[in-house]
């Protein structure tokens, strides 16, 4: 063989050689695309996995928190529900409690009225036979009473406190002293002791608490005091003129406390202090 043959085989050689190392990469260049392009779409598909798996945990961890929100109010709802019984149980009974008070008002409210109309009345008696002081002030608080009583529109309390305030102010009035001007009635006999006139003058009046209810003339002329056991006024000796003018000028608070000798229903002393009477 020629060298020039042995050239052109070598030459041959070669690019035979070349031509199939080029083929076998083409084919190598396109298997790798197609590897590469497989392993991204296996990157999309665990990407989109992983986005599913998130969304899901997401959803999981929402209806977790969902229901322990729901298990939360459900043991608050039945905590609720049990102080709302306890509630109603004691509603119910002060309900109960006050269905029978309501009664027992009633019940006392029918017992009362016939008790305050005879409280009325024994005040009545009482101002009756009482010595004759303040008589138009004091008629017209128990008339007030009267009226009172039977008027539907004030309530039973406050008749009962109204009676009472009326009892505590005749109370009061004995342990008092008063001096006042007023109108004196007195009967005085002009032909026999069937026919008598009223005769009627205005006189200074000085109340020694329950004791005794004297008057005095402007003059100082004539002076008397009421025998409530014979129920009419009886004069009274001059001697007593300056005890009793003594008397009403203390009654003003214009003179201090001292020793008053005035007759009473029983034969004492009196000493007036600090607004009160005492006998001695």
């Amino acid at each position: 063989m020629t060298c020039e043959k042995r050239r052109n085989q070598i030459v041959t050689g070669l690019i035979v050689g070349t031509v199939g190392f080029f083929m076998s990469q083409f084919v190598l260049a396109d298997d790798l695309g197609q590897a590469f392009e497989s392993l991204e779409k296996t990157h999309t598909s665990g990407v989109k996995t992983q986005q599913h798996i998130d969304k899901t945990d997401d959803q999981t961890q929402q209806m977790l928190q969902s229901y322990r929100q729901v298990v939360a109010e459900q043991q608050s709802l039945s905590l609720y529900n049990q102080q709302l019984t306890l509630l109603t149980d004691s509603q119910q009974q002060k309900i109960s409690e006050l269905s029978d008070q309501i009664e027992s008002i009633e019940e006392t409210q029918r017992s009362i009225l016939p008790l305050m109309q005879q409280m009325l009345q024994g005040l009545k008696q009482f101002v009756a036979m009482d010595i004759p002081f303040l008589t138009t002030e004091r008629k017209a608080r128990l008339d007030k009473l009267d009226q009172l009583l039977v008027n539907s529109e004030v309530s039973v309390a406050e008749k009962y406190r109204q009676l009472l305030e009326a009892f505590q102010i005749e109370i009061e009035y004995g342990n008092t002293i008063e001096a006042y001007e007023g109108p004196l009635v007195t009967n005085k006999n002009q032909s026999g002791p069937k026919e008598k006139s009223e005769d009627v003058q205005w006189v200074q009046f000085f109340r020694l608490g329950r004791l005794g209810l004297y008057y005095i003339t402007p003059d100082g002329s004539e002076l008397g005091m009421w025998n409530n056991q014979q129920r009419h006024w009886q004069p009274l000796d001059q001697q007593y003129l300056s005890e009793l003018q003594h008397a009403i000028r203390l009654a003003h608070q214009q003179q201090a406390p001292q020793l008053l000798s005035l007759p009473v229903s029983t034969p004492t002393h009196v000493t007036y202090k600090q607004n009160a009477v005492s006998t001695q």
